[in-house]
């Protein structure tokens, strides 16, 4: 009796990320920018993760793929890249907000971008809006609680996350 061993596996099939169809979409002006403004949720690790694989693995184009991750590499060196990336944390943080708890990080980063910018110590080139919404948001989520020495922010004492930073 001869018997022939079928595989039963299946092929594995390359799932398409998600951010495609965007990408597909805006592929006559696609860039890291473009990318990282649009996925406004996605942190610095994420943004950068998902540009890189969606790059690497998707862009059929040679050329354009070298073109696009030499620019982002050359971007990324950048002090753009640096105050790009603190505006969008302070963005990330706001957005935020509205939960009940903000964890330490984001207010660690909160903090941090308003002393700055209240010091004027940091470069003058971070957009007037962040700042506007900064002033708006301390203005109506600042609480002082009664008798206690400390202020809150949806719950988060800022008091103590001053004293963490």
């Amino acid at each position: 009796m001869n018997s022939q061993h079928v595989n039963t596996r299946k092929i594995k099939t390359k799932r398409m990320p998600l951010e495609m169809h965007w990408v597909q979409t805006n592929i006559d002006r696609f860039d890291h920018l473009l990318f990282f403004n649009h996925f406004t949720s996605y942190c610095k690790d994420k943004a950068i993760r998902r540009f890189k694989f969606i790059v690497n693995g998707w862009i059929q184009d040679e050329a354009a793929k070298e073109r696009l991750m030499f620019n982002f590499w050359s971007w990324r060196k950048s002090k753009e890249s640096k105050i790009f990336w603190k505006e969008k944390e302070v963005a990330i943080a706001l957005s935020n907000s509205n939960t009940a708890e903000l964890c330490n990080e984001e207010s660690s980063t909160l903090i941090s971008a308003s002393t700055v910018n209240n010091n004027h110590s940091a470069d003058s080139t971070i957009m007037p809006t962040i700042l506007e919404e900064l002033e708006c948001f301390f203005s109506e989520n600042i609480n002082h609680p009664g008798s206690e020495s400390n202020f809150s922010i949806d719950g988060a004492n800022i008091s103590k996350a001053f004293y963490n930073f």
